[in-house]
């Protein structure tokens, strides 16, 4: 899949990104389980601390961790199969956007993500989502 995508602009991968995890934010918050919860803060707490370590490629890969936890989720397979066979491309548009160096005008919490999930607010998560990654693109 990354090769079929491999030339796809900026904006169109980005635009692919929010609906995506709009949606499984939106399923997530209703259908996650304890486990599905314990598996989220993990995966926020090591997306934490690869920013706090200033290792770009660690926050990078831990950002896409917390998604593809929320993809789980919503506990739509497909959703979450196609999310994670877009996982080198939606990886790279985020080193794109992140750039080689963290820097603090650039960090989007993800906590409204999911303490939305953790609420089974699924307008507020999907909220969340699309704020988060409208915030990345500023």
């Amino acid at each position: 899949m990354h090769r079929r995508f491999a030339e796809a602009e900026k904006s169109e991968v980005t635009e692919l990104r929010l609906a995506l995890e709009a949606a499984a934010a939106r399923l997530a918050a209703t259908r996650r389980t304890a486990q599905d919860l314990r598996l989220l803060q993990t995966a926020l707490n090591r997306r934490e601390e690869a920013w706090s370590s200033g290792d770009a490629e660690a926050f990078v890969l831990n950002d896409a961790a917390f998604h593809q936890a929320v993809m789980a989720a919503s506990h739509n397979r497909v959703l979450a199969d196609l999310y994670a066979d877009l996982g080198e491309v939606l990886r790279e548009e985020l080193r794109e956007t992140v750039g080689p160096v963290l820097e603090e005008h650039r960090y989007v919490s993800h906590d409204g993500i999911l303490d939305a999930i953790r609420a089974g607010d699924a307008e507020h998560a999907a909220a969340e989502a699309a704020n988060a990654l409208q915030g990345c693109r500023s």
